[in-house]
């Protein structure tokens, strides 16, 4: 299918002296109601994605057209593209296909890239609707002899991945929309996919996870959708619901992931949800969740909002953002979360490591705690904590004997008297009483931001106490330089 235009050509007639050939790039067109196999032009596409995964050649396009009923097949990448001529998989002009594949559950997906660079997947609809779909419906995954490259997923929809919730209970695989994967705890300097572009794409209504990382390298997830996520068992018997979920294992890798201004809301509340925790385990519903292992990544100017809002009870079951077990060195600064059933952020690393960073956010109608430091080892500084449950912020045991906490320049804004600022080894406290007794907070405050007009716009209009109190005269919340939508909900 390579076609080579007339001047090329006879530029190759010069060009074969120096033992090659320049060629133009195909389009490989595909057609599931066309008779098989095809040839991929565009009178005879090829019948299955298969077929022109196998002719593809760098700098190739493969376009997939409209058909009676879904597509439901299993494709693998079987070459790499390069960095000026990648491989790109997408509609064909004016088409909208529905891309599945029913494989109850199998480790599989509608597309595998293993081991394969310089892919992009771009405008495509993955639905899983009324089938019990493969664990993925996109899975990118490292090979063992080179570091994965240049793959891009840009501006798909992912939804209803996963089957149903009985299906997905009795599966020994669980499902992600997508996956981006190195393996789990893999040895130390093992090829993992590296500097994965995960941009404007839709995730509504999956089971389980919508994006899963796992030993990845300079991941980019930015400007994603993730919406009405429902809950599935993971592999330890905890039933969870996750937006995005980034874990390494104990080599602890140093990821470098960045997710940002992402949006992440309406998750189906755990009153819809069947489904027991196994003994021993625990339910959580996280927006973004590093979890084992991971480390010096960046969580920016994402938007999480409406996560159970109505369940505060027993353990946290809802949380923003949640930097558990082994993750150290993470950055989570200038994001907006509101209407959190549990707590806005909870940190949890456990292991001491490097700290993590809880710079200028904006936690607003949380259910039981704006920030929980469950251990030590954290900076927080320049957040406004605003109109919590339970407290603004707490700090547990395990995090006062811990210890390394620097907490200074944040707004916790107690509306209902100021008694439940902070929450120390236990202790409900008003703001001198917290300020005294975790020797901290010597520059905040108990004062309204006097938002613009929450939950849809946390500006701070002039007026308000907070323009200029952080540290080094900033604004506390997000920052003052911030594009818009990174105040703004709709």
């Amino acid at each position: 299918m390579v076609r080579i235009s007339r001047f090329m050509l006879g530029f190759g007639l010069m060009a074969g002296l120096f033992g090659f050939v320049p060629a133009q790039a195909a389009i490989l067109y595909v057609d599931k109601d066309n008779s098989c196999p095809g040839t991929g032009s565009s009178q005879a596409p090829y019948c299955r994605i298969q077929n022109a995964f196998n002719a593809a050649s760098a700098g190739d396009t493969i376009r997939i057209r409209d058909s009676a009923a879904p597509y439901d097949e299993s494709a693998t990448a079987t070459r790499s593209g390069t960095s000026g001529n990648p491989i790109i998989v997408e509609p064909d002009v004016g088409n909208n296909p529905t891309l599945r594949y029913t494989g109850n559950g199998a480790m599989a997906a509608v597309i595998k890239i293993q081991g394969q660079d310089y892919w992009t997947v771009r405008n495509l609809t993955f639905d899983g609707n009324g089938v019990f779909t493969s664990q993925m419906a996109v899975w990118v995954m490292s090979g063992s002899t080179h570091e994965q490259v240049g793959v891009q997923i840009l501006n798909n929809t992912f939804k209803n991945w996963g089957g149903s919730e009985a299906q997905e209970d009795t599966s020994p695989n669980k499902p992600s929309a997508l996956i981006i994967s190195g393996g789990w705890d893999p040895p130390a300097g093992w090829p993992a996919p590296n500097g994965t572009l995960i941009r404007g794409n839709i995730f509504d209504g999956n089971r389980l996870k919508s994006i899963q990382l796992l030993s990845t390298r300079n991941t980019i997830v930015e400007n994603n959708e993730i919406k009405n996520a429902t809950c599935g068992r993971d592999s330890d018997g905890a039933v969870n619901e996750i937006g995005i979920h980034v874990s390494a294992g104990s080599n602890h890798e140093h990821t470098g992931d960045t997710i940002r201004n992402n949006t992440i809301h309406d998750f189906a509340p755990w009153s819809a949800c069947s489904l027991t925790s196994a003994p021993g385990t625990w339910s959580t519903m996280p927006g973004i969740w590093a979890d084992v292992g991971p480390t010096g990544g960046t969580v920016d100017g994402n938007r999480i909002w409406n996560l159970d809002q109505g369940n505060t009870g027993g353990a946290v079951l809802s949380v923003g953002v949640f930097i558990e077990y082994d993750c150290h060195d993470w950055t989570v600064k200038n994001n907006v979360i509101y209407n959190i059933g549990g707590a806005g952020f909870r940190h949890s690393p456990v292991t001491a490591g490097a700290v993590n960073r809880w710079f200028n956010n904006t936690v607003y109608n949380t259910g039981v705690h704006g920030m929980q430091l469950w251990y030590g080892n954290a900076v927080v500084k320049n957040n406004i904590f605003d109109n919590a449950g339970s407290s603004q912020i707490m700090a547990t045991a395990n995090a006062v004997s811990q210890g390394n906490l620097t907490i200074n320049y944040n707004d916790y804004w107690d509306n209902a008297g100021g008694g439940k600022v902070g929450q120390w080894n236990g202790s409900t406290q008003k703001l001198a009483d917290w300020k005294s007794t975790c020797n901290c907070d010597a520059n905040s405050l108990n004062t309204d931001p006097l938002f613009a007009a929450p939950p849809l716009n946390f500006a701070l209009p002039p007026s308000s106490p907070l323009r200029g109190s952080g540290e080094g005269g900033v604004d506390m919340g997000v920052y003052a330089l911030s594009p818009p939508t990174n105040l703004r909900i709709i």
